[in-house]
């Protein structure tokens, strides 16, 4: 029988060994040589140095083949009672034991699972927690549930379904001891499989607790497994809104303060993790119901950063807060004028670059997306396009929509802007807007693969006939080869979404380039083909009492265009507009009637 003595030297002798890599041989001989029917024996004997016993056994189950040894002869049985035992150092030995025999053997899981249960493995985290003192129990037991559930789905399942994450509130105490938050973020990444939608995780509050207990010092130093489960978890909207109804929030931005400069890398993650957590509704009010903090004033100060991770991320954050027309509306309002800022940095942007914009870094494009993407949000509502017209926003927005970075989505909102303020636009931003050069890159852009700048681009085109009402922007369309995209949207629409918005605008801006007409001007709207895809058009479903107005006033203006026309194309309408007749209610009925009556007039 080994003696104290005995199991001392077996354990001096092994730390040599680990602190001399290159007798791994000599060690796996050595532990070889060890009687394990001896140590299980001495396991289940009452001894001032069981401890040490089971200690010993733990060390030699770091080898892989003496774990699956000890798995196969049941150390596991014995080390039940140990588990019970009053005395503390038993409880940590016999932890550190199992998470080795455990770790990477199936076999070994399920022997604690059977022989164990999880109700002990649960009483000893319990027990662990209610003593400032046993930091290093907490440790070994987080540990050896750590390796339990990473290497048997099967015990880990069970083991998630005796609700794991309410007895990881016991440890919100003491977050910040060594390998506590290592091991819980670790443990929950290998469960989110079992956990459908997060549920079980969403209803123990476990992240809102650690995120009002963890300290900055703390996620910085276990960085590598909190953002990628943080990651991974904000999938689903309700972990966001989770997260963000603690602490945690701020406390990334304060590290990504902290680290401005000293960790780009760091940087990156969590600001895409901060992103990425206010993009559901729930997560602003969250954010914004904190007394502590101004959610605005970090958006407002991180564009005036010169790290373009903050300034991109501070521009997210305005995006995100002006997701509806009110929010947008008082945004502007502020005191602070984030729109002026987020103006002032696209500046920048162009003076850096000497407005060779195709030249701007994969950083500056994200950061130049995020402000459009804020400015197109403040946009939206009619109340606010006055002051960002005095802004002068859309001159400075304007040389966006040449850029192709992100396959065209910095274009997509830089028109998007331009759509929304051209109404409202000084003259002089107008005349910038018809400038050959930019109206052949809205035209370039009105076929682009991108459905999104596709759709504004045309929506913007078919809009400046209406914004400007002059002879000057007529010919410019003219000019730049607008008019055959604007009558074969007519024909043929290619934007699917709001198709019948389109084609209306397109209509619009055919009416008024109608009233403006010259002879040049009618004679480029026949070589566009109006009146074979105006044709088209009229065989449509179309139902709609506007479109009705402006197809009935288009057909009077075309009248009214000597030449435009001959009798033979006119009468081709004819059977069109009396199939329109038939879905119209009694007003649309006789406004075609009237139309029909003129063109027979004009006719015979």
């Amino acid at each position: 029988m080994y003696t104290e003595n005995n199991i001392e030297i077996f354990l001096k002798k092994l730390h040599e060994y680990q602190n001399q890599a290159s007798l791994s041989d000599e060690k796996q001989s050595f532990i070889s040589n060890i009687d394990k029917n001896m140590l299980k024996d001495l396991v289940q004997q009452d001894s001032v140095y069981r401890h040490k016993v089971i200690r010993l056994i733990a060390e030699i189950c770091k080898e892989e083949s003496i774990r699956k040894e000890c798995v196969q002869l049941d150390f596991v049985s014995p080390l039940k009672s140990c588990l019970q035992s009053d005395n503390l150092q038993e409880k940590i030995e016999s932890c550190r034991a199992i998470g080795n025999m455990c770790y990477e053997n199936a076999d070994g899981c399920e022997l604690v699972l059977n022989k164990i249960g999880v109700g002990i493995l649960f009483d000893i985290c319990r027990y662990a927690c209610q003593r400032s003192d046993d930091a290093q129990l907490r440790m070994i037991i987080l540990g050896a549930l750590h390796n339990i559930i990473n290497s048997n789905e099967k015990v880990a399942e069970v083991i998630f379904k005796e609700d794991l994450f309410k007895i990881f509130l016991l440890f919100i105490p003491y977050l910040s001891e060594p390998r506590v938050l290592l091991f819980l973020f670790s443990i929950c990444s290998n469960l989110t499989e079992y956990d459908t939608n997060c549920q079980q995780l969403l209803a123990s509050h476990l992240l809102a607790e650690i995120g009002n207990h963890i300290t900055e010092s703390d996620i910085y130093e276990n960085r590598t497994v909190i953002l990628p489960y943080l990651l991974e978890a904000c999938e689903e909207d309700g972990v966001k809104e989770e997260v963000c109804s603690s602490l945690f929030y701020y406390k990334l931005i304060s590290l990504c303060e902290k680290y401005d400069g000293k960790d780009e890398e760091f940087l990156r993650e969590t600001c895409y993790i901060l992103v990425v957590l206010i993009t559901a509704d729930k997560s602003i009010d969250q954010l914004l119901s904190s007394k502590q903090h101004d959610l605005l004033e970090y958006g407002i100060s991180w564009l005036e950063k010169t790290n373009l991770q903050l300034t991109m991320t501070g521009a997210l954050i305005i995006t995100n807060l002006t997701r509806n027309d009110q929010s947008a509306i008082s945004l502007l309002a502020d005191h602070r004028k984030p729109h002026v800022k987020l103006v002032e940095q696209l500046k920048r942007f162009s003076e850096q670059l000497e407005n060779k914009l195709e030249l701007m870094t994969d950083e500056q494009a994200k950061a130049a997306h995020g402000i459009l993407g804020a400015l197109r949000n403040l946009a939206v509502p009619v109340a606010n396009r006055p002051l960002l017209v005095e802004s002068q926003v859309l001159d400075h927005v304007t040389p966006y929509i040449f850029t192709k970075n992100f396959n065209g989505e910095i274009a997509y909102k830089a028109t998007g802007v331009i759509r929304f303020l051209l109404r409202d636009a000084k003259e002089t931003s107008k005349l910038i807007i018809i400038k050959d050069a930019n109206l052949q890159q809205i035209v370039a852009n009105s076929n682009s693969m991108h459905p999104g700048v596709q759709f504004e681009s045309r929506r913007v085109l078919f809009l400046l006939p209406v914004a400007l009402k002059t002879n000057e922007v007529i010919e410019s369309l003219a000019r730049n080869n607008a008019f055959p995209l604007i009558t074969s949207t007519l024909a043929s629409c290619e934007v699917q979404a709001n198709r019948g918005i389109i084609q209306n605008e397109a209509l619009i801006a055919l009416n008024i380039i109608m009233m403006l007409a010259t002879q040049s001007i009618c004679e480029k709207l026949q070589e566009a083909n109006f009146h074979d895809n105006f044709k088209e058009f009229l065989k449509q479903d179309i139902q709609h009492a506007e479109v009705v107005n402006n197809i009935l006033q288009l057909i009077h203006l075309i009248k009214r265009q000597k030449n435009f026309l001959t009798n033979e194309q006119l009468h081709e309408y004819k059977p069109l507009l009396e199939d329109l007749r038939s879905k119209q209610n009694c007003a649309g009925k006789g406004l075609v009637d009237r139309t029909l009556e003129i063109l027979t007039n004009e006719l015979e």
